[in-house]
């Protein structure tokens, strides 16, 4: 089999100008060449060929039956490699990811599956809030975005990546209140929360389920979940979160997780992109971050009896066999 040489793609390049200007002297301006060049290139590519693709007479030029063939298949065939360049550079890039204060465990730990199954990616992290982290997607000052919808983002892709339930996490001194909690049980309680500007619809959406109709008991803002979680243990008062995020906080602080009852409330993680990202690599790392969010971290979480190894309840129908992946929210790798 013969090898195929950049001036082999290059001749395919001006064959194809030549076909669609039908005039040499257009074609060559396109292609950035002289005539003479041109025309040379033309012969050579059709001695390699050993057929005649163009006609040349008096009143110009005209393609042959082969050449109509060729200058059918040659644009395909271009822009096929022009892909797989695209595709072979960006294996070796660096993914600019930036994670969001709520759930960073999870999130770093998605971004790390991500690497195990791309190993020729460098990455790059940086944290911020869902709002920022939307803005940096936007100015393309990083390719992927962790954020906690809702969010206003029209102008870029937002996929969801995992769901969870919201818990309550309160004092171990309120060991008192049910393994299932209502709003009503917890309605004295002050809130602790996370500042409402890093992510203004998380934040409003989990206002408006714990305090209905009222006005938010917050007495205290910290900065992320960690210091979240050290307010409540030292009895400030109760906090909302995911129930991954929980989960992980709890291992060092003492607090406990109350799911609520059911229907309980559920709270999404999503993955935000520009349009114009390569579709091959938006689909890896989603698909990593999906992976990891719906087997490992479950798997991890839960011990072989199938209770939390934090809360010691087994986990809810809802967390337990929730499909992550729906159909809408899927990117397949283009050819």
């Amino acid at each position: 089999m013969s090898s195929v040489s950049s001036g082999h793609l290059r001749r395919l390049e001006y064959f194809v100008a030549v076909a669609e200007e039908l005039h040499l002297g257009r074609a060559a301006q396109r292609c950035g060449v002289s005539q003479p060049t041109l025309s040379q290139q033309i012969k050579v590519l059709e001695d390699e060929l050993g057929v005649r693709l163009l006609e040349r007479g008096t009143r110009g030029i005209s393609i042959t039956p082969a050449g109509r063939i060729l200058a059918s298949e040659a644009p395909l065939l271009l822009d096929r490699i022009s892909q797989m360049q695209e595709m072979v550079r960006a294996s070796s890039r660096v993914v600019r990811v930036a994670y969001s204060k709520s759930g960073a465990p999870l999130q770093h730990a998605m971004v790390r599956n991500f690497r195990t199954e791309n190993p020729r990616y460098e990455v790059s992290m940086k944290s911020s809030g869902s709002e920022s982290n939307i803005d940096l997607v936007r100015s393309g000052a990083v390719d992927f975005a962790f954020v906690r919808p809702p969010v206003d983002a029209a102008d870029v892709q937002v996929s969801v990546v995992r769901t969870d339930e919201l818990v309550a996490v309160v004092p171990s001194s309120h060991s008192h209140l049910p393994d299932r909690v209502s709003v009503q049980d917890i309605a004295d309680l002050p809130i602790v929360m996370w500042p409402r500007s890093t992510a203004p619809g998380y934040y409003e959406s989990i206002m408006e389920f714990a305090a209905p109709g009222g006005a938010p008991r917050t007495v205290l803002e910290e900065p992320d979940y960690i210091y979240v979680a050290v307010a409540v243990a030292a009895g400030e008062g109760v906090s909302f979160m995911d129930l991954s995020s929980a989960e992980w906080l709890s291992r060092g602080n003492d607090v406990q997780i109350r799911p609520f009852q059911r229907p309980a409330p559920k709270v999404e993680l999503a993955v935000a992109w520009r349009d114009s990202l390569d579709h091959q690599l938006a689909a890896r790392f989603l698909r990593a971050c999906r992976q990891y969010g719906t087997t490992r971290y479950t798997r991890e979480r839960i011990g072989t009896n199938g209770r939390s190894e934090t809360t010691g309840r087994r986990p809810t129908q809802s967390v337990r066999d929730h499909d992550h992946t729906r159909d809408h929210d899927r990117i397949h790798d283009r050819p």
